[in-house]
């Protein structure tokens, strides 16, 4: 059966220079065909120049699972920023 699931944090802040990872588990097995893709919803800089910066996207996979069931991103301010961070689960 198709669906939509969205997970989403409360506003979260990354300080001038710094780096961390976001991630989110869905917790059953994903189906075959579907996708798991993050998003990053801006709110505030310190600043006009500051940016949030993808790092890298990665995803983790139970034994033999056809889709990794949880997936996140690392992240890189350049400035301090305020956002919040989804992921969203696509199943066909």
């Amino acid at each position: 059966m198709a669906g939509l699931e969205i997970k989403y944090s409360g506003e979260l802040f990354l300080a001038n220079g710094q780096q961390s990872g976001f991630a989110y588990d869905f917790r059953k097995t994903v189906a075959a065909g579907s996708w798991i893709r993050p998003c990053v919803n801006q709110i505030s800089f310190s600043d006009t120049k500051a940016t949030l910066e993808y790092v890298s996207e990665y995803a983790f996979t139970d034994s033999d699972d056809p889709v990794p069931p949880y997936g996140g991103l690392t992240l890189r301010a350049t400035g301090n920023s305020d956002f919040f961070f989804s992921m969203v689960l696509v199943t066909p």
